[in-house]
């Protein structure tokens, strides 16, 4: 079973290494160094670091590196920045920061009825205004209610809700199982009788004794998402149940934080910016006016007098636990990506540690990544830090990376000679996938998601995520783009549709070269930058076994395809003490180099000996992080993949199928498990 293309690093903000901020005002007298480092850049795997996208028209793009006049590739800065700083976070368990908010929402109702929660289909019994009274509804048996197509409701003259209708009707028919708009085992709807000739059957005839019931399909009540979804699907405004059935149904009431529950998803739902219909949605594109989907979820929100709802019933409590106003209802998580009971996450947050003066707003103390790298509280984000401290300088930079093409041909440099290739489509993981995301442990009992029900605040963020190394993409280009034979039995139709085309895709052994200056850092600072850069130096501090292929990080485009492994060497470095005048300056190989990297990686020892007194803890945190940068000559990684109904797999055929096992399971449903999944997240690690 392969691995999937990413993993994550756990954070606790108990173990965040911090310390107090550096200023340059005479106060301190702590011993720091500044300079520079000269490093070697070599690509393990074909790289890109795109820096200009072009649109070629509605559906593909074309990335091409920055170059130079005389055709040499550049490295950006800022993406050297970002993948050391990725780096340094994880190692010293800092926070995560900028992480993306969005609400998401489930469908209860994706796998049918179980022992422990049913499908029930309910009638509400008065007109409800209120976003957190209880609501009163009475339970029905969802095999007896009948869809009535909005063409025959107006031949029946356009019943409204409430009333009866009690008579036979000719032409007409219940529909049978090959008449389905989809598949669901209790669905039936009033249809048109036809004769084998395809004409109105008009000796077919039906019995009614029923309750016209109002009913609101699809999300939006319009069939908007619907139809973007699939033109052709049917959206019902009407139902019908048996009224000697409907007067003998048992009133339940619905507590009022599930009521709360309910209208706090509808805004979820209607949200544009965090919510359903935010940036991201794969039907936006389809959509053409979301604003128009946002008031109709707005306007179709309240519940009336006679309308039929779905809810889920917990046959054990004997209470309702969710509900929507069709079938396939959304229900919100209670957490967000961001946000668990109310709060921020403790692994996105301030640490309690980091604390600030609070009469000039000066911060006495940061978590390490702020202490290099610096912060920028934008707008509203409150920390410790005020007026003008709520921005920091860092005090490690890159320059830009400069290819060194040696005497190499193009088609030596770049793969295809630096033409256009066509890449595979990343797969787009997004937090949604919570069996990746979030901390999984309750498997294979059920899956942990951001929380299901008003009572469950969800599960805790799996970490830092990091991409894994696949060196079999360095020899055999299918890894990352489509192959001639699956080209030729249109196997890469959708790749060709939606992937990215790129230009000037590094060769393995291409080698680039920059420069990194830093600032006042002290000794054990220094030396956590130096491990960061070359994590085999940290394996040989703290006497752990080193990886006898080397360690390497992934850089810039496409590194869930396997592209962007690199490998860094310090070449040499120019340094000064104290903001003393003399300068030192060494390579790596020699003595006043070792005493210099010597030092500093016995003061981060020291640092992180004191900060982590747990040797059990502290040895596991170390090996995780160095084997997530272990280099192999051979490994591969792929996005899971499940059979869907057109019979090929895809990576959504994988997520839909888990979805609907999860469904199963939480419902009480003995035969469905998630021991896949536990087999998968352990080949994974």
């Amino acid at each position: 079973m392969s691995p999937i293309p990413y993993g994550f690093s756990p954070i606790d903000p108990a173990a965040s290494v911090h310390d107090a901020p550096l200023w340059r005002d005479g106060r301190s007298d702590a011993p720091r160094f500044s300079g520079e480092l000269l490093i070697t850049l070599t690509t393990l795997t074909p790289l890109i670091v795109g820096n200009h996208q072009h649109a070629l028209d509605d559906k593909h793009s074309l990335l091409v590196s920055q170059r130079l006049d005389d055709g040499r590739v550049l490295i950006g800065a800022a993406s050297l920045k970002g993948m050391l700083r990725s780096a340094l976070a994880s190692l010293l368990h800092a926070p995560m920061e900028r992480v993306s908010e969005h609400h998401y929402t489930y469908r209860p109702n994706l796998a049918g009825s179980g022992k422990a929660k049913e499908i029930r289909a309910a009638v509400v019994l008065s007109d409800h205004h209120g976003k957190t009274d209880p609501l009163q509804v009475a339970l029905l048996d969802p095999k007896e209610v009948v869809y009535l197509p909005t063409n025959i409701w107006k031949a029946l003259k356009c019943p409204a809700p409430g009333s009866q209708l009690a008579r036979g009707c000719t032409g007409l028919k219940f529909s049978g199982p090959d008449e389905l708009d989809y598949k669901a085992a209790f669905r039936k709807k009033i249809i048109a009788a036809k004769t084998p000739g395809g004409e109105q059957d008009r000796n077919a005839r039906i019995t009614l004794d029923h309750t016209v019931l109002r009913y609101v399909g699809g999300i939006d009540g319009e069939g908007r998402l619907a139809k973007a979804f699939n033109e052709n699907r049917t959206i019902y405004q009407y139902v019908l149940y048996p009224t000697r059935l409907l007067e003998q149904a048992k009133p339940v009431t619905i507590a009022s934080a599930v009521v709360a529950q309910y209208h706090k998803t509808q805004r979820i739902l209607a949200d544009m910016q965090i919510g359903h219909l935010a940036p991201g949605h794969p039907l936006l594109n389809k959509i053409g006016d979301p604003e128009a989907i946002q008031k109709a979820i707005e306007a179709h929100t309240p519940l009336c007098r006679h309308q039929l709802i779905y809810v889920e019933y917990d046959s054990n409590t004997r209470q309702i636990t969710s509900l929507g106003h069709h079938y396939h209802y959304r229900w919100a998580y209670t957490s967000t990506v961001t946000r668990k009971g109310g709060k921020k996450r403790r692994e996105l947050d301030w640490l309690p540690v980091e604390t600030g003066n609070p009469h000039t707003g000066q911060p006495e103390r940061l978590a390490a990544h702020r202490l290099l790298f610096g912060y920028t509280l934008d707008g509203g984000e409150e920390g410790p830090a005020r007026g003008n401290f709520r921005r920091l300088a860092g005090r490690i930079a890159f320059n830009t990376a400069i290819e060194i093409p040696g005497n190499k041909t193009l088609e030596e440099r770049f793969v295809n000679g630096g033409e256009e290739i066509q890449l595979r489509i990343l797969g787009m993981p997004r937090p949604s996938a919570v069996e990746f995301y979030l901390k999984q442990t309750a498997l294979p009992k059920k899956l942990i998601t951001y929380g299901d029900q008003v009572d469950d605040l969800g599960g805790d963020l799996a970490g830092r995520k990091f991409y894994r190394h696949q060196a079999d993409a360095a020899r055999d280009d299918a890894h990352y783009s489509p192959s001639a034979k699956e080209r030729q039995y249109g196997v890469a139709a959708n790749t060709e549709e939606r992937g990215t085309l790129v230009r000037y895709l590094s060769r393995p052994g291409g080698q680039f070269r920059c420069t990194l200056r830093f600032d006042s850092l002290r000794p054990w600072e220094l030396g956590a930058l130096l491990a960061a850069l070359d994590p085999h130096r940290l394996a040989v501090t703290f006497g752990l076994p080193p990886s006898p292929e080397g360690y390497a990080h992934k850089l810039g485009y496409g590194k869930p395809l396997g592209l962007g492994s690199v490998r860094l060497h310090l070449d040499a470095a120019r340094w000064r003490e104290n903001d003393g005048w003399t300068w030192q300056q060494a390579t790596g190989d020699d003595q006043a180099w070792r005493d210099w990297s010597g030092q500093a990686l016995a003061a981060l020892k020291e640092k992180l000996l004191a900060s982590w007194p747990d040797d059990r803890a502290r040895s596991t945190h170390l090996s995780a992080w160095l084997a997530a940068r272990r280099w192999a000559k051979s490994g591969s990684a792929a996005y899971p993949t499940n059979v869907g109904k057109d019979g090929k797999p895809t990576i959504y055929g994988f997520h839909t199928a888990l979805r609907r096992d999860h469904a199963a399971t939480r419902r009480g449903n003995a035969s469905k498990h998630l021991d896949a999944l536990k087999r998968l997240l352990e080949s994974s690690t």
